[in-house]
C-alpha cells in the first residue's frame, strides 16, 4: 500500500514599501492566495485581484494572465455575452488616518489600505450591500460604448470602428472606441445613450434616455445585474490611487526608487492618474496625447465631438500608454478614470423640492443597489443619511452646501483632507462624506488654468443648491484645471444631458 503524504503549505509574508507616513505594509498567509486580494500599496497588482474562481459567474471568464501579478490582464475578466472587459477589485478594508502633514499628494490624509482589519480599519462601502458583505465587484475597464449585442464586442457603427452609430446596441466596455454620451444624436456628432437598446442580453431592458437618469437603463442593456457605478465606489478608486502613491513617496515626499514602474504617473507631479483634461492632452504630461484616431485609422468625425478620444486611447510618441491613466498607474488598472468624459455616479441625492442644508441625503449600505433603478429610488429609500452639515467651515464639515454655484478646490486641513475612520462611529454625516469624496472645510476658488492642476490632480467639487441632484464624477476632455479621480459635480438633475457624461458599469459579487 502507497501512503500519499500532503504537500505542506508554507505561510509567506510579503512586504511592500512603508511609503510617506512609514505604515506597516505587509500580507502574511498562503501565497496563493494572495491573489485574491487587493494587493499591497505600491507593488504591482495593487489595486485589483482575482475572483475565486468557484464564485465567478458562469458568464464571466479570465483573460490569458488574470492570475499573473506582473500581467496587463492582472484582475482583468470578461463578459462573455457582450465581451466587455471588467477589472475585479476584492473587498478590503480601510483606514482614513490624520496626521496633518501636506507633503505631497495627500494635503494631509493618510490612507491605509487592508485585505485584513486591524485597529480603526472599517470594511470600505463598496463592499456592505443591502447589509451583506460582498467577495468584490466588478468594474468596466473602459468607458462604456455602444456595441453589438452578439458577444463579439464589435462596434455598433457604420463604415468601421468609427463610424455612425446605429440602434440596436449594448452597452460594452472595450478599447478604442467612441464613448457614449447622455446627449441625443446630432448627426454623427454623437453616440448617444438611447442607441443602446437591444433586449438580447436583458429581455426587460428599456430604451435608456439621453441623459444623467438614463445611465441605469444603459448599463442594464449588458444584463438585469449591471448597475452604475456608484460614489462611494468611485471615491475608493481615488482612496487606491491616494494609497499607492504615498506608498511609492519616501518621507520628503520624493518618488522611491522604481516607482514609475509600479505606478507610471508617478513622473510627474501630481502623484495621481493623468488624462484626457486639456483637449486631447493632459495639461501636466503634454507628452500623454489621446487619439481620435483608432488603430485601423478611422478619425474623427463620425461618433466624436470636441476633443474627446476612443477610449484607452492614451499615447505617447504614437505608443500606447494606457497605463498612465489607470487608477493603479498599471495596464491592470481602471482606465480613464482622469477625464476624456465624467462618470455618472449615483447614490448621493437631494430630497427637497427648495434646496436647504438638510436637504442632502446619501443611500445606506443597508439597501441593496441592485434595488434602485432611478433617482426617484434614492430618494424614497428609507434611512437615507443626512449630508447636513454646520454652518460655518470652523465646525469642521465646512459649508459646501449653502452657497451659490461655485467649484471648489480640495485643500489641506489640520486634521487631513477627509474625516478619519476614528470619527465616523460617532458622526455618520462625517462618514457619509468621506465617503462620497467631500472634504472637510471648503478649498480656494481661484482657477489653476495654465499652471496645472493642484496636488489631488485637479480635484474638487461643485457645490450647488440643485434639487434632485445626480452627481457625476472624473472630469472630462476640456476641464485643465477641474479634474481628478475626487472630482466631484453636485449641480446636475436626472434630465440634464451633455456630450461629456457617459457611464460605467458595476456588478456586485456576493458571497
Amino acid at each position: 500500500m502507497t501512503t500519499i503524504t500532503p504537500l505542506l503549505r508554507v505561510k509567506e509574508r510579503i512586504v511592500g514599501p512603508s511609503g510617506l507616513y512609514g505604515i506597516q505594509n505587509e500580507w502574511y498567509g498562503y501565497l496563493d492566495e494572495f491573489k485574491y486580494t487587493i494587493g499591497l500599496a505600491g507593488l504591482q497588482g495593487f489595486g485589483v485581484g482575482c475572483c475565486p474562481p468557484e464564485l465567478l459567474p458562469d458568464d464571466m471568464a479570465p483573460l490569458p494572465g488574470t492570475e499573473d501579478r506582473l500581467s496587463a490582464n492582472y484582475g482583468n475578466y470578461i463578459h462573455l455575452p457582450s465581451a466587455s472587459i471588467q477589472c475585479f477589485i476584492p473587498a478590503h478594508f480601510i483606514d482614513i488616518q490624520a496626521p496633518g502633514n501636506t507633503n505631497a499628494p495627500d494635503f494631509g490624509t493618510k490612507v491605509v489600505i487592508s485585505a485584513s482589519k486591524t485597529g480603526n480599519m472599517v470594511l470600505a462601502r463598496p463592499f456592505t450591500d443591502g447589509g451583506a458583505g460582498l467577495v468584490g465587484i466588478f468594474i468596466d475597464k473602459y468607458q462604456g460604448s455602444n456595441c453589438l449585442p452578439d458577444g463579439s464586442g464589435a462596434p455598433n457603427h457604420t463604415n468601421g470602428p468609427g463610424g455612425t452609430p446605429l440602434t440596436g446596441g449594448i452597452f460594452a466596455s472595450r478599447p478604442l472606441q467612441w464613448p457614449v454620451s447622455a446627449i441625443a444624436q446630432s448627426g454623427t456628432s454623437h453616440s448617444p445613450f438611447s442607441l443602446c437598446n437591444s433586449t438580447a442580453l436583458n429581455s426587460a431592458a428599456t430604451t435608456p434616455a439621453n441623459n444623467l437618469g438614463g445611465v441605469w437603463a444603459l448599463c442594464r442593456t449588458r444584463g438585469a445585474d449591471f448597475h452604475p457605478c456608484p460614489i462611494w465606489l468611485y471615491t475608493q478608486i481615488g482612496y487606491l490611487a491616494l494609497a499607492h502613491a504615498q506608498a511609492l513617496l519616501d518621507g520628503s515626499g520624493v518618488p522611491i526608487t522604481g516607482a514609475t514602474s509600479r505606478a507610471a504617473w508617478m513622473d510627474v507631479t501630481p502623484y495621481a492618474p493623468k488624462g484626457n483634461n486639456n483637449s486631447g492632452a493632459d495639461v501636466n504630461k503634454t507628452s500623454l496625447q489621446f487619439a481620435r484616431t483608432d488603430l485601423t485609422g478611422h478619425t474623427s468625425g463620425w461618433a466624436g465631438t470636441s476633443a474627446r478620444a476612443f477610449t484607452g486611447a492614451a499615447r505617447i510618441s504614437g505608443v500606447a500608454a494606457v497605463e498612465h491613466t489607470t487608477h493603479n498607474g498599471q495596464a491592470s488598472g481602471i482606465v480613464d478614470v482622469n477625464g476624456n468624459q465624467v462618470t455618472i455616479t449615483p447614490g448621493l441625492t437631494s430630497v427637497t423640492t427648495g434646496m436647504t442644508a438638510a436637504g442632502y441625503r446619501l443611500l445606506p449600505a443597508s439597501v441593496a443597489w441592485s434595488s434602485i433603478s432611478s433617482n426617484n429610488d434614492i430618494r424614497a429609500a428609507a434611512g437615507l443619511i443626512s449630508l447636513a452639515a454646520e454652518s460655518v467651515a470652523a465646525a469642521d464639515d465646512g459649508i459646501w452646501h449653502t452657497a451659490a454655484n461655485a467649484f471648489y478646490y480640495l485643500q489641506p486641513h489640520s486634521g487631513g483632507t477627509f474625516h478619519p475612520t476614528s470619527t465616523w462611529a460617532a458622526n455618520a454625516t462625517r462618514k457619509a462624506m468621506a465617503e462620497c469624496g467631500i472634504p472637510r472645510e471648503l478649498g480656494g476658488t481661484a482657477t489653476q488654468g495654465s499652471t496645472g492642476m493642484n496636488i489631488f490632480g485637479g480635484d474638487g467639487f461643485y457645490r450647488s443648491l440643485t434639487a434632485d441632484c445626480l452627481p457625476f464624477s472624473g472630469g472630462n476632455w476640456d476641464n485643465t484645471a477641474i479634474s481628478g479621480v475626487f472630482c466631484r459635480y453636485f449641480n446636475n438633475t436626472p434630465s440634464n444631458a451633455f456630450t461629456g457624461f457617459g457611464a460605467r458599469a458595476v456588478r456586485l459579487l456576493a458571497a
